[in-house]
């Protein structure tokens, strides 16, 4: 029986046990803020209070010059979602004096959705598949050397993750209602889509995934299509809304969040030979997932990979042909759409560039593969 039908108090169960392996790592994380957490809080809290001033109407707010600054590229090539809420985790932090407290209280916050994508990813695990094989979802997650390294950053990825996990959940769960419901669910799972694309860019590799999946999924009425197209230009809308850089010079703004962004790293954004060697780092994805060693922030150039990358790479290729042979194509679609996606990152950027965050939704892609090692789970 899938475990939202079964017991509600499952899922709670897996929150409280996330939180016990997350929440200790924002006491051994460190006790100051450095490099990007200090660029996203700064400009985060600056950029939020930006925001508020267009929500009240402030005058000349929505065309401000500072919204096109580069801010050592924190606000000016970043979607603006994850800012705004790492930023007000900054002003809910603010009135406390001691600093090491402060970064503390700011870790234990993003702990909070980092334990909340563990459920989203075990009710993902759960839509179709048997509780065991949510648990696992859930367990793969939350042992994964790219997700430790950034559950508890000050970041976007945490927040960009729980909104795709969340936009993958609604579109499990629009299979599995009566057609006077499904509309509903295929309608949020656009609007969650974007503003996981509002937090951070890679998560546009939810496009490709869930347009997959919708042409080969039978069944669906005109009302369930209307549903997909308005939830997605929602999705879109607040992408725009949420960015008045975007909206008041859309062009300039796509440059500085595109090939603006590539160029300020020395990348390469046109040049098909930029960064060819990094292609060979995708094939770490599954070692990642079995190394338990990785410290945050790490090169990969350090690794050796032995016989965990072996056993990771069968666990991957075993999960991924089970999922297809029991008919889910979401698991499947999501893992070489963010794998295509990882790879059009990794070879704009130089290989110095590089951080195991870059494969964070390959990795959770795999993790959801491994789900479906579990030999209970429905073929349905």
């Amino acid at each position: 029986m899938p475990l939202p039908r079964s017991r509600p108090w499952q899922l709670l169960l897996v929150f409280v046990l996330a939180l016990g392996v997350v929440l200790p790592a924002a006491w051994r994380a460190p006790g100051e803020l450095e490099g990007d957490e200090r660029g996203f809080v700064e400009y985060g809290m600056l950029q939020a209070e930006l925001y508020l001033d267009c929500l009240r109407g402030t005058e000349g707010a929505w065309s401000d010059f500072r919204w096109g600054e580069s801010y050592g590229h924190y606000g000016r090539n970043n979607p603006k979602l994850g800012l705004y809420l790492v930023g007000a985790m900054g002003h809910a932090t603010a009135s406390i004096e001691d600093p090491a407290r402060r970064v503390l209280a700011l870790r234990l916050l993003m702990g909070l959705l980092a334990a909340a994508c563990a459920v989203a990813a075990a009710a993902l695990g759960a839509r179709r598949l048997s509780p065991l094989a949510a648990w696992l979802a859930a367990a793969w997650l939350l042992a994964s050397p790219v997700f430790r390294s950034v559950q508890v950053a000050l970041l976007t990825e945490i927040p960009m993750l729980l909104f795709a996990l969340l936009s993958l959940a609604t579109l499990e769960q629009a299979s599995g209602w009566g057609r006077g419901r499904r509309w509903a669910w295929l309608a949020a799972s656009g609007v969650l889509a974007g503003l996981a694309i509002s937090c951070k860019l890679t998560a546009l590799a939810l496009l490709p995934a869930v347009g997959l999946v919708l042409v080969f999924r039978r069944g669906l009425t005109w009302r369930c299509w209307l549903a997909v197209a308005g939830g997605w230009l929602a999705g879109a809308a607040l992408f725009v809304v949420s960015n008045p850089y975007l909206a008041a010079q859309p062009l300039e703004a796509l440059g500085a969040l595109t090939t603006g962004h590539v160029s300020s790293l020395g990348g390469e954004p046109w040049s098909m030979a930029a960064g060819g060697d990094s292609l060979a780092y995708l094939l770490w994805v599954p070692f990642l997932l079995v190394r338990p060693g990785l410290e945050a922030h790490q090169q990969l150039l350090d690794l050796q990979p032995g016989l965990l990358y072996l056993a990771g790479l069968l666990l991957c290729a075993l999960g991924l042909g089970l999922s297809l042979a029991r008919r889910r194509l979401l698991p499947a679609a999501w893992l070489l759409s963010s794998l295509l996606l990882t790879a059009y990152v990794v070879t704009r950027f130089p290989e110095s560039w590089l951080y195991p965050k870059v494969f964070l939704l390959p990795s959770v892609a795999v993790a959801w593969c491994f789900a479906f090692v579990d030999p209970s789970a429905s073929r349905r």
